[in-house]
């Protein structure tokens, strides 16, 4: 992506397959032993108690879950879901090395992907091959840097207002917070919707959408019927119609208007492929959903935990406090995105608890990864916690410490939390901007304080890895 505004990962040139030297995995010296590895409904039988704990234990506690392997297996190890083929997790730097640096045409998009109900088949983040590539050549032009300075004034906005809706001495959950903001944002940014209406019936419909997707569905792919989930399925597939009906609408009411205007849903709209194809109204609607769950909820998860370490450690806070006072009474977005310890403190958030656990990737050829053989068919995935925490790459990677990266640039397959190499988020720029003008003003305007209770533990929520107790803080009025 091009960056004039210097987002808090350094980004690297759009990958071409065609320009990516032979990728480093290498093939085994011999032909893959066959066994119960053995792809195809056997190797995703999802009734074996294995998977079954598997899935539970991720459920609740997906952090702790990778750490006990690490401690138990090392940095790189088998994972076994229902429904999802066997997968070799590596948390090495060294893999996630291998795995980055391999051409996108090296690998599919996995089979049985929890995220299919919600981002549907044609999202980019399903896709493979010829239609990932097109799919990614029409929708990177509208998140390229130079356009996120557009967003800026809106982000804050967004933030303005809904500081301006609290009380002093109201008590509130800062994952609540950010949720609020981010979707504010991201239905005013992908839509260009003003009118309050209907903000509130898109922004309504997403919340149920989300909600009615719980990590029950997502573990346990046998459960997606009407009598197994004991109606959760019901409840989920009713949400996305809904969801739908209203996309479709305003997709029908973009593709009416003469002049596109500077929503994200207008700069997708007219764009076309080498053969003059467009995106289907089915295919815009797959990443309109992805960029309504990814570009809001990862975000809040990262403001959400960056609330917490801020207000839990004094001294971190005055740093920044007294950096946002310098600035003045109403920073502007330019300024909060060059603050340098603002944007230490959100990448110590990502990196320490990423939203997203794992980069998933399919096996097409056999190849060697970190001395296990994976077949076609098979999985390899990079755990961004473990990449996080290799303690080669992170002293004492499990404290929150932002002044790691003062001085210091980490390479891409030490720091990721948004993916990588051809696969790598298109919405990086957006997000990671997103998250410096919103925390940035709500500090700069509100006194806030963190409300005395145990520390938050990471739990899955909904398809997002959050905080469990969502930061209990209180307002306690504007900053004069």
């Amino acid at each position: 992506m091009d960056d004039t505004l210097t987002p808090a990962v350094e980004e690297s040139p759009e990958p071409d397959v065609r320009d990516t030297p032979p990728c480093p995995m290498r093939a085994p010296a011999a032909a893959p032993r066959r066994g119960w590895r053995r792809r195809g409904p056997a190797a995703r039988v999802w009734l074996a108690p294995r998977r079954l704990r598997t899935a539970l234990a991720l459920a609740r506690d997906p952090e702790g879950f990778f750490e006990y392997e690490r401690r138990r297996r090392g940095l790189t190890f088998w994972l076994w879901l229902p429904g999802v083929d066997p997968t070799l997790v590596t948390g090495d730097p060294a893999g996630a090395r291998e795995i980055f640096q391999c051409a996108v045409d090296v690998f599919d998009a996995p089979r049985g992907q929890p995220l299919e109900p919600v981002f549907g088949q044609h999202s980019i983040v399903l896709n493979s091959g010829d239609a990932h590539r097109r799919q990614r050549q029409l929708v990177m032009p509208a998140f390229r840097g130079e356009r996120m300075a557009a967003f800026g004034d809106l982000m804050r906005q967004m933030t303005r207002e809904a500081l301006a809706r609290m009380s002093p001495g109201q008590p509130f959950l800062g994952h609540a917070l950010a949720q609020e903001i981010t979707l504010h944002i991201i239905i005013r940014a992908i839509f260009g919707v003003t009118e309050p209406q209907a903000a509130r019936e898109v922004e309504t419909a997403t919340v149920r959408f989300l909600q009615t997707y719980t990590p029950f569905l997502m573990l346990l792919p046998f459960t997606r019927n009407h009598v197994l989930s004991a109606g959760q399925w019901w409840r989920f597939v009713e949400a996305r119609r809904r969801l739908d009906d209203l996309l479709e609408r305003h997709i029908n009411q973009r593709r009416a208007d003469l002049v596109p205007a500077a929503d994200i849903l207008s700069q997708l709209i007219p764009v076309t492929d080498d053969e003059g194809r467009g995106l289907t109204n089915s295919e815009l609607k797959d990443e309109l959903r992805t960029m309504l769950v990814a570009g809001h909820d990862t975000t809040a998860s990262s403001m959400a935990w960056a609330l917490y370490f801020i207000h839990q450690r004094p001294e971190l806070r005055e740093r920044l406090l007294a950096d946002l006072a310098a600035l003045g009474p109403d920073p502007s977005p330019e300024s909060l995105n060059k603050l340098p310890f603002l944007e230490a403190v959100c990448q110590e958030a990502i990196r320490l608890h990423p939203p997203i656990q794992l980069a998933v990737r399919q096996v097409k050829e056999p190849r060697t990864l970190r001395g296990h053989v994976v077949e076609p068919g098979e999985n390899i995935a990079v755990s961004l916690r473990l990449l996080h925490t290799a303690p080669e790459v992170w002293e004492r990677g499990e404290e929150f410490r932002p002044e790691r990266f003062s001085g210091r640039t980490y390479a891409p397959w030490e720091f990721a939390p948004f993916g990588g190499g051809g696969r790598r988020c298109v919405g990086a720029a957006f997000g990671t901007f997103e998250l410096r003008i919103v925390l940035g003003t709500l500090l700069a305007r509100a006194n806030l304080e963190l409300q005395p209770q145990r520390p938050p533990r990471a739990r899955l929520r909904g398809i997002i890895v959050g905080p469990d107790n969502r930061v209990p803080m209180r307002y306690l009025g504007p900053k004069t």
